[in-house]
């Protein structure tokens, strides 16, 4: 009866660890939430089997790490007037340091208390929580303590129904540590100039949150980015050239360039 009882205590904790890895689904980004099940049944679930403690301590132990994924996740995605949503490595990066700790926790308790059940949890953690590390890294680089992602569309999407997109590109140039252009080639419908394009557009990008300012070289934007971490903000202005030489843009377009830092 006792042994039943370790298990489904236990088996409650990595179930939790799952659901609360299911909470990207809220913003409909399922490949996302299947990562993140995986992260948050491992990081809950290390401690719920790894741990020598009774169902009292086992169980608030494992309820706080559980809660810690799921405020990491609120705050980091939590919309913000004038700033850009942060990607999910943002959280996913909390989440992994919360599994380590995790994982020196039950390390610690295996060899203080001589726990076979401690070294096999922390074997099979570490083969997932270091992959995540790594992919943490892939994604979003970090440089000069600060971290980017790439441009979304959406920074400038939906357009007015006096523009059409030609084409874009979220990364047509780019340096070192993740840094990359954006470009997005933009027609007027009605055939307005491109001074009046310009003048529309500056308007249109503020009430996305761009915060619009403009100097010698006309209107430029800077849209700063939430989270957690601490992300470079993404910088905007206006060109009738593009980046790329075997695809000019149309006569009379607007080059929209966006840098991620």
């Amino acid at each position: 009866m006792h042994d039943r009882l370790s298990v489904r205590w236990r088996q409650g904790l990595s179930a939790a660890g799952i659901a609360v890895g299911l909470l990207p689904l809220v913003q409909g980004e399922w490949r996302t939430a299947l990562v993140a099940a995986v992260l948050g049944q491992i990081v809950v679930g290390v401690w719920a089997w790894g741990t020598g403690f009774g169902p009292v301590v086992g169980i608030t132990v494992g309820a706080v790490l559980a809660t810690g994924l799921a405020a990491a996740f609120a705050v980091s995605q939590r919309p913000r007037a004038g700033l850009l949503l942060p990607p999910a490595e943002d959280y996913l990066v909390v989440w992994v340091a919360v599994g380590l700790v995790a994982v020196a926790a039950v390390l610690v308790e295996g060899l203080t208390r001589g726990l076979k059940r401690a070294g096999w949890a922390v074997l099979g953690a570490a083969l997932v929580l270091l992959p995540c590390a790594c992919c943490t890294q892939t994604f979003s680089r970090i440089d000069e303590d600060s971290w980017r992602f790439l441009v979304r569309d959406q920074e400038i999407l939906p357009l007015p129904p006096t523009f059409q997109l030609a084409w874009g590109d979220r990364c047509a140039s780019g340096g070192t540590s993740g840094n990359c252009t954006a470009e997005f080639v933009v027609t007027a419908t009605d055939g307005a100039a491109r001074t009046v394009m310009i003048e529309r557009l500056a308007d249109h990008l503020s009430t996305l949150g761009w915060r619009m300012e403009t100097d010698s070289g006309g209107p430029r934007g800077r849209f700063a980015v939430g989270g957690i971490l601490a992300w470079r903000e993404h910088k905007l202005w206006f060109s009738d050239e593009t980046a790329h030489r075997r695809r000019p843009a149309p006569a009379g377009s607007v080059v929209i360039f966006i840098d991620n830092g």
